[in-house]
Protein backbone atom coordinates (compact mmCIF):
# COMPACT_ATOMS: atom_id res chain seq x y z
CA UNK A 1 0.00 0.00 0.00
CA UNK A 2 1.53 3.31 -1.11
CA UNK A 3 1.98 6.41 0.60
CA UNK A 4 -0.34 8.26 -0.84
CA UNK A 5 -3.14 5.51 -0.42
CA UNK A 6 -2.39 5.81 3.28
CA UNK A 7 -2.66 9.34 3.65
CA UNK A 8 -6.32 9.41 1.76
CA UNK A 9 -7.82 7.02 4.50
CA UNK A 10 -6.43 8.43 7.30
CA UNK A 11 -7.88 11.88 6.13
CA UNK A 12 -11.47 10.13 5.22
CA UNK A 13 -11.13 8.92 9.21
CA UNK A 14 -10.02 11.70 10.61
CA UNK A 15 -13.17 13.60 8.81
CA UNK A 16 -15.26 11.17 9.70
CA UNK A 17 -14.26 11.27 13.75
CA UNK A 18 -14.25 15.11 13.54
CA UNK A 19 -17.61 14.81 12.16
CA UNK A 20 -19.19 12.73 14.58
CA UNK A 21 -17.86 14.99 17.21
CA UNK A 22 -19.29 17.87 15.66
CA UNK A 23 -22.61 15.60 16.28
CA UNK A 24 -22.41 14.55 19.24
CA UNK A 25 -21.50 17.53 21.20
CA UNK A 26 -22.50 20.69 19.09
CA UNK A 27 -20.49 23.92 19.55
CA UNK A 28 -18.68 22.98 22.90
CA UNK A 29 -16.91 20.02 20.98
CA UNK A 30 -14.35 21.98 19.78
CA UNK A 31 -14.49 24.81 22.61
CA UNK A 32 -11.45 25.55 24.59
CA UNK A 33 -13.47 24.99 28.12
CA UNK A 34 -16.88 22.68 27.74
CA UNK A 35 -19.80 24.88 28.81
CA UNK A 36 -20.58 22.57 31.92
CA UNK A 37 -16.81 22.68 33.35
CA UNK A 38 -17.20 23.53 37.03
CA UNK A 39 -21.21 24.53 36.06
CA UNK A 40 -23.91 22.57 38.43
CA UNK A 41 -26.67 20.81 36.96
CA UNK A 42 -30.01 20.94 39.34
CA UNK A 43 -32.26 18.35 38.34
CA UNK A 44 -35.92 19.31 40.16
CA UNK A 45 -37.39 15.90 41.09
CA UNK A 46 -41.18 15.59 41.28
CA UNK A 47 -41.37 12.98 44.14
CA UNK A 48 -39.78 12.28 47.06
CA UNK A 49 -36.25 10.90 48.17
CA UNK A 50 -36.16 7.26 48.58
CA UNK A 51 -38.61 5.36 46.37
CA UNK A 52 -38.73 3.54 43.34
CA UNK A 53 -38.66 6.52 40.80
CA UNK A 54 -35.92 8.28 43.07
CA UNK A 55 -33.47 5.05 42.19
CA UNK A 56 -34.35 5.45 38.17
CA UNK A 57 -33.48 9.19 39.12
CA UNK A 58 -30.31 8.43 40.50
CA UNK A 59 -29.51 5.79 38.32
CA UNK A 60 -29.85 8.02 35.16
CA UNK A 61 -28.04 10.76 36.74
CA UNK A 62 -24.60 8.50 37.48
CA UNK A 63 -24.64 7.24 33.61
CA UNK A 64 -25.02 10.76 32.61
CA UNK A 65 -22.11 12.62 34.55
CA UNK A 66 -20.21 9.95 32.15
CA UNK A 67 -21.58 11.82 29.11
CA UNK A 68 -21.58 15.77 30.03
CA UNK A 69 -18.24 17.28 28.62
CA UNK A 70 -16.70 19.30 31.56
CA UNK A 71 -17.85 16.34 34.30
CA UNK A 72 -20.32 19.03 36.08
CA UNK A 73 -21.66 18.65 39.33
CA UNK A 74 -25.24 16.87 39.38
CA UNK A 75 -27.56 17.77 42.55
CA UNK A 76 -31.21 16.50 43.08
CA UNK A 77 -33.51 19.20 44.27
CA UNK A 78 -36.54 17.01 45.36
CA UNK A 79 -40.22 18.78 44.64
CA UNK A 80 -43.15 16.69 45.94
CA UNK A 81 -46.80 17.61 45.51
CA UNK A 82 -49.90 17.24 43.89
CA UNK A 83 -48.65 14.29 41.59
CA UNK A 84 -46.05 16.32 40.26
CA UNK A 85 -47.65 19.32 39.35
CA UNK A 86 -45.48 21.19 41.52
CA UNK A 87 -41.90 20.07 40.11
CA UNK A 88 -43.00 20.67 36.62
CA UNK A 89 -45.04 24.63 37.50
CA UNK A 90 -41.76 25.05 38.83
CA UNK A 91 -39.27 23.77 35.86
CA UNK A 92 -42.09 25.99 33.56
CA UNK A 93 -42.25 29.02 35.24
CA UNK A 94 -39.18 29.55 37.41
CA UNK A 95 -36.07 27.49 35.87
CA UNK A 96 -33.98 29.92 33.95
CA UNK A 97 -33.01 28.48 30.16
CA UNK A 98 -29.62 28.07 30.57
CA UNK A 99 -29.25 24.18 30.21
CA UNK A 100 -28.47 24.34 34.00
CA UNK A 101 -32.04 22.80 35.34
CA UNK A 102 -33.44 19.58 34.33
CA UNK A 103 -36.91 17.93 35.38
CA UNK A 104 -37.15 14.55 36.57
CA UNK A 105 -40.82 14.25 36.17
CA UNK A 106 -43.72 11.20 36.62
CA UNK A 107 -45.66 9.57 33.77
CA UNK A 108 -48.35 12.00 35.33
CA UNK A 109 -47.23 15.17 33.82
CA UNK A 110 -49.11 14.48 30.91
CA UNK A 111 -52.16 13.15 31.90
CA UNK A 112 -52.80 15.86 34.64
CA UNK A 113 -52.22 18.41 31.74
CA UNK A 114 -54.51 16.87 29.47
CA UNK A 115 -57.54 16.53 31.92
CA UNK A 116 -57.16 19.88 33.09
CA UNK A 117 -56.61 19.24 36.64
CA UNK A 118 -56.32 22.03 39.46
CA UNK A 119 -53.16 22.82 39.71
CA UNK A 120 -51.70 22.67 36.50
CA UNK A 121 -49.53 25.60 35.15
CA UNK A 122 -47.64 24.48 32.34
CA UNK A 123 -47.93 23.69 28.49
CA UNK A 124 -46.62 19.84 27.81
CA UNK A 125 -46.08 21.08 24.20
CA UNK A 126 -43.37 23.64 25.93
CA UNK A 127 -41.15 21.36 27.24
CA UNK A 128 -38.41 20.02 25.76
CA UNK A 129 -38.14 16.50 26.35
CA UNK A 130 -34.99 14.12 26.40
CA UNK A 131 -36.08 10.65 27.47
CA UNK A 132 -38.29 8.50 29.52
CA UNK A 133 -38.69 5.33 31.81
CA UNK A 134 -42.52 5.15 31.09
CA UNK A 135 -42.95 4.59 27.50
CA UNK A 136 -44.08 0.81 28.23
CA UNK A 137 -44.13 -0.07 32.11
CA UNK A 138 -46.49 -2.58 33.95
CA UNK A 139 -48.34 -1.88 36.69
CA UNK A 140 -49.56 -4.21 39.49
CA UNK A 141 -52.65 -3.97 41.91
CA UNK A 142 -51.93 -5.80 45.64
CA UNK A 143 -52.97 -6.72 48.44
CA UNK A 144 -51.65 -7.74 52.39
CA UNK A 145 -51.71 -11.26 52.39
CA UNK A 146 -53.03 -11.51 55.94
CA UNK A 147 -55.99 -9.05 55.25
CA UNK A 148 -57.54 -12.49 53.77
CA UNK A 149 -58.12 -10.85 50.26
CA UNK A 150 -57.23 -13.71 48.34
CA UNK A 151 -59.07 -13.70 44.89
CA UNK A 152 -61.17 -11.24 42.87
CA UNK A 153 -64.47 -12.46 44.50
CA UNK A 154 -63.33 -11.69 47.97
CA UNK A 155 -61.91 -8.20 47.10
CA UNK A 156 -65.43 -7.28 45.69
CA UNK A 157 -67.04 -8.63 48.76
CA UNK A 158 -65.81 -6.20 50.69
CA UNK A 159 -67.01 -2.93 50.74
CA UNK A 160 -64.67 -0.03 51.34
CA UNK A 161 -61.62 -1.04 51.55
CA UNK A 162 -59.00 1.51 51.89
CA UNK A 163 -56.63 2.29 48.80
CA UNK A 164 -53.41 3.60 49.07
CA UNK A 165 -51.71 6.22 46.99
CA UNK A 166 -49.15 9.28 46.70
CA UNK A 167 -51.04 12.80 46.01
CA UNK A 168 -53.86 13.05 44.28
CA UNK A 169 -52.93 12.70 40.88
CA UNK A 170 -49.29 10.77 41.13
CA UNK A 171 -49.83 7.65 38.67
CA UNK A 172 -50.19 5.36 41.78
CA UNK A 173 -53.32 7.21 42.35
CA UNK A 174 -53.77 7.17 38.79
CA UNK A 175 -53.53 3.09 38.43
CA UNK A 176 -55.02 2.45 41.71
CA UNK A 177 -58.23 4.09 40.34
CA UNK A 178 -57.92 2.40 37.45
CA UNK A 179 -58.02 -0.85 38.75
CA UNK A 180 -60.75 -0.17 41.28
CA UNK A 181 -62.85 0.90 38.75
CA UNK A 182 -61.81 -2.43 36.35
CA UNK A 183 -61.95 -4.69 39.18
CA UNK A 184 -65.45 -3.25 40.60
CA UNK A 185 -64.38 -2.16 44.22
CA UNK A 186 -67.44 -1.44 46.73
CA UNK A 187 -67.45 1.83 47.91
CA UNK A 188 -63.60 2.30 48.57
CA UNK A 189 -61.67 4.78 50.49
CA UNK A 190 -58.52 6.13 48.83
CA UNK A 191 -55.77 7.48 51.50
CA UNK A 192 -53.60 9.70 49.96
CA UNK A 193 -50.51 11.41 51.16
CA UNK A 194 -47.71 9.06 51.24
CA UNK A 195 -43.99 9.28 50.06
CA UNK A 196 -43.46 5.74 48.33
CA UNK A 197 -41.05 4.49 51.10
CA UNK A 198 -44.08 5.07 53.33
CA UNK A 199 -47.25 3.70 51.07
CA UNK A 200 -44.99 0.36 51.26
CA UNK A 201 -44.62 0.93 54.99
CA UNK A 202 -48.41 1.54 55.34
CA UNK A 203 -49.56 -1.86 53.53
CA UNK A 204 -47.25 -4.11 55.96
CA UNK A 205 -48.87 -1.93 58.87
CA UNK A 206 -52.38 -2.42 57.70
CA UNK A 207 -52.83 1.40 57.41
CA UNK A 208 -54.21 0.44 53.89
CA UNK A 209 -55.44 -3.01 52.12
CA UNK A 210 -54.54 -2.28 48.82
CA UNK A 211 -52.49 -0.22 46.19
CA UNK A 212 -51.64 0.10 42.73
CA UNK A 213 -47.50 -0.92 42.67
CA UNK A 214 -44.57 -0.71 40.35
CA UNK A 215 -43.78 -4.60 40.20
CA UNK A 216 -40.11 -3.91 40.94
CA UNK A 217 -40.62 -3.71 45.13
CA UNK A 218 -42.59 -7.14 45.68
CA UNK A 219 -40.33 -8.80 42.78
CA UNK A 220 -37.32 -7.98 44.14
CA UNK A 221 -37.88 -7.21 47.79
CA UNK A 222 -40.28 -10.05 48.59
CA UNK A 223 -43.61 -8.50 49.61
CA UNK A 224 -45.77 -10.35 51.69
CA UNK A 225 -49.26 -9.39 49.32
CA UNK A 226 -51.56 -11.12 46.61
CA UNK A 227 -51.57 -10.09 43.47
CA UNK A 228 -55.00 -9.20 41.77
CA UNK A 229 -54.11 -7.73 38.67
CA UNK A 230 -52.13 -6.56 35.89
CA UNK A 231 -52.12 -3.30 33.72
CA UNK A 232 -49.68 -3.60 31.10
CA UNK A 233 -49.07 -0.32 28.53
CA UNK A 234 -48.46 -1.17 25.76
CA UNK A 235 -50.34 -4.47 25.75
CA UNK A 236 -47.79 -7.28 25.83
CA UNK A 237 -44.91 -5.19 27.57
CA UNK A 238 -43.70 -7.35 30.24
CA UNK A 239 -41.32 -6.67 32.95
CA UNK A 240 -37.64 -7.60 32.56
CA UNK A 241 -37.18 -9.14 36.26
CA UNK A 242 -37.34 -13.40 35.45
CA UNK A 243 -39.94 -13.09 38.06
CA UNK A 244 -42.65 -11.30 36.50
CA UNK A 245 -44.24 -14.24 34.99
CA UNK A 246 -45.02 -15.90 38.44
CA UNK A 247 -47.14 -12.89 39.53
Amino acid sequence: MNTAMVSRRFLRWTGFYMLLAWLLFGDYAFADTPFYQNKTITVIAGTNAGGTADMRFKTVIATLKKHIPGNPTIVIQYMPGAGGRKAANQIYSAARPDGLTVGAMLSSLVPAAIAGLPGVSYDIDKFIYLGTPYSGHPHIFISRRDAGLADLEKLRSVPGLRVGAQSVGHTIYYTGRMFTYLIGLREPNFVTGYSGPELAVALTRGEVDVRSSHPDGPIKEGWDVNVHSIIEVPKGQKHAHPRYAEL
